[in-house]
């Protein structure tokens, strides 16, 4: 009994013998008188037994001339019982000062929303905050709420309310902005063209019609007059509101050379790297070794909520271009040149299933490198436009 309790506050080992040389390594043990107990045998080349830490720190000399394999099964007793209380210590130790660090990091703002902007800029709020110190890493104990919503209120006039709550280490920012009228609905003024045209429907809701259907009318003319005379025969000023559709003609150009320059890439590139830290940049990058190159950029950001951004790394990739002169044929160049010109009059708003007539001219260009194409087109369209006017 009092050699088992020795072997435990000592320590001992479980080991596995496997080999041919079992028997001659156990009569060696034997003879050398080291202490191995519980030997079990569990085939004709396999034993089991336990033996105390030094014992077996003394069998690797016995077993280098033997075909014989051990492996640990098991570590028992009190040093590694201790060993692994410590471990569990230290761990214990380190969840104890993570939970204080994060408590004491509770007490700071790390995130800040902003809610309810859509007229007033919030970069202009944010700078309002940044001067009362609502940023990241404020202490929430120095924060005043209800004085940072007054200096809001006062600076923005477009904002009728602001509500300032913390939540944890999120400051959240409520904004209601005031309701302002549409100053254009308090205008009085008459419906004019808006281009030259002929016009073919009038239809008016407020005011008096200038034009009729078939009349020519040109940009600026008055179609629709806010002016008018009450039951009393005095001169009134309203707005005047209506529809005047006209056929309306609108003409677009393109242009396409007889060549194209392209861009290739080499196969040769340089990297860089921008570093940004709460706003300032530290560049690591290099000029490139090139004369011609393009450049492609990978940003990798951290982002606090709201625009408040705390770090952002960017990749900049260089590549190595040469430029080549491809011709292009003529049919090509007419094609490339008529789809511009459709494309300057979709930039117009035209749609093409309103057009009701079309009229292609093409232009001579006079170095010959290139085609010009005219497009003309006439289509029925809502000309009128609403003009202010003073009042009287």
């Amino acid at each position: 009994m009092i050699q088992r309790l020795w072997a435990w506050l000592t320590g001992y080992l479980v080991l596995k013998f496997k080999g041919p040389g079992v028997e001659i390594l156990f009569n060696r043990i034997l003879d050398a008188d080291w202490d191995l107990w519980d030997i079990e045998r569990l085939s004709v080349d396999t034993l089991i037994a336990k033996i105390s830490i030094k014992g077996f720190r003394k069998i690797r000399p016995l077993v280098r001339d033997l075909p014989v394999r051990i492996n640990i099964v098991g570590k028992y007793g009190f040093p590694f019982y201790l060993n692994k209380a410590q471990t569990r210590y230290f761990l214990f130790i380190g969840f104890i000062v993570f939970a204080i660090l994060l408590y004491y990091l509770s007490g700071f703002i790390w995130f800040v929303q902003i809610t309810g902007l859509e007229q007033v800029s919030k970069e202009e709020v944010i700078e309002i905050l940044i001067d009362q110190g609502v940023q990241v890493g404020t202490r929430k104990t120095d924060l005043s709420p209800r004085s940072i919503e007054n200096q809001i209120m006062s600076e923005i006039s477009e904002i009728a309310w602001v509500g300032i709550s913390v939540r944890g280490v999120l400051a959240k920012i409520q904004i209601v902005e005031k309701s302002m009228p549409d100053p254009s609905t308090q205008l009085v003024g008459d419906v004019i063209a808006a281009r030259d045209g002929i016009i073919t429907q009038v239809m008016t809701f407020r005011g008096i019609p200038q034009v009729r259907v078939g009349d020519t009318v040109r940009k600026g003319d008055v179609l629709i007059s806010g002016e008018y005379y009450d039951q009393y025969g005095r001169k009134q000023h309203g707005r005047a509101e209506g529809l005047v559709r006209a056929r309306v003609w609108y003409e677009a150009i393109g242009e396409a050379a007889f060549y194209r320059i392209i861009q290739q890439r080499t196969g040769n590139s340089h990297t860089g790297y921008v570093l940004k830290i709460g706003g300032k940049e530290l560049g690591f990058r290099k000029k490139p070794p090139f004369e011609n190159y393009v450049v492609e950029k990978s940003d990798w950001k951290l982002d606090i909520v709201n625009g408040f951004q705390l770090l952002q790394t960017t990749k900049l990739v260089y590549y190595e271009v040469v430029y080549e002169t491809v011709v292009i044929p003529e049919e090509e160049a007419r094609a490339l040149a008529l789809m511009r010109a459709w494309e300057m009059l979709e930039a117009e708003g035209i749609e093409k299933h309103k057009i009701t007539e079309t009229q292609i001219r093409e232009y001579t260009i006079v170095d010959d490198y290139g085609v010009r194409i005219g497009l003309l087109v006439e289509l029925e369209d809502d000309i009128g436009a609403f003009a202010s006017a003073k009042q009287e």
